[in-house]
């Protein structure tokens, strides 16, 4: 008798398309009754954590995080405009502006440090990327934890539900050109340089 073994289920192509970019990333998947949850990948030096997140139950995004030492805390937001910003600049709330015409109209970005993020924000890679997804969204917070009181932050990116190689490397490359840009600004410390 032969020792009866579960089938592998097929992968769906979502699920394919995300252990594709894991493996040409040098990452690792982690599955869940067959189906591909996240995947870690290395980027000098820093881990992206790149999963299907839910905070609902109802509205799935693919989300990467990462988590680095810092120079300096800093928190950001960037994200869509909506009519309860409108009513706030209305009112005399201020945004930062980053000097792309069509990012300033479409994102509401408030930050601790202005300078710093309009640094970040010259970088038409980053803008032009997130004005293609309807549901980008950048956080930029302190997290505690750091060794021997060391400041820590954690970067989360926020975009549509990734259902393709070519849509998991567009995420990939923004957030890889974020760190980059935070990293240049003084915000971001790579622990292995």
């Amino acid at each position: 008798m032969k020792d009866a073994q579960p089938a592998r289920r097929k992968r769906k192509p979502i699920d394919e398309a995300w252990a594709s970019v894991a493996a040409q990333n040098g990452g690792s998947v982690r599955e869940r009754r067959g189906v591909v949850k996240s995947f870690d990948v290395p980027y000098r030096g820093w881990t992206l954590t790149v999963e299907r997140y839910s905070a609902d139950g109802s509205t799935t995004w693919t989300r990467v995080r990462t988590r680095f030492a810092t120079r300096m805390p800093l928190r950001l937001t960037i994200a869509r405009d909506t009519p309860f910003h409108r009513l706030g600049r209305a009112l005399g709330m201020q945004d930062i502006v980053a000097g792309n015409p069509a990012f300033d109209r479409a994102f509401n970005v408030r930050a601790d440090c202005e300078s710093m993020v309009r640094s970040l924000l010259l970088n038409r890679a980053i803008t032009d990327r997130m004005l293609k997804d309807r549901a980008a969204r950048l956080e930029l917070r302190p997290v505690r934890g750091g060794q021997r009181g060391a400041a820590r932050a954690e970067l989360r990116f926020y975009a549509r539900p990734a259902k393709d190689t070519a849509t998991l490397e567009a995420i990939l490359d923004l957030v890889h050109t974020v760190l980059d840009g935070l990293e240049r600004v003084g915000v971001a410390r790579n622990e292995n340089d």
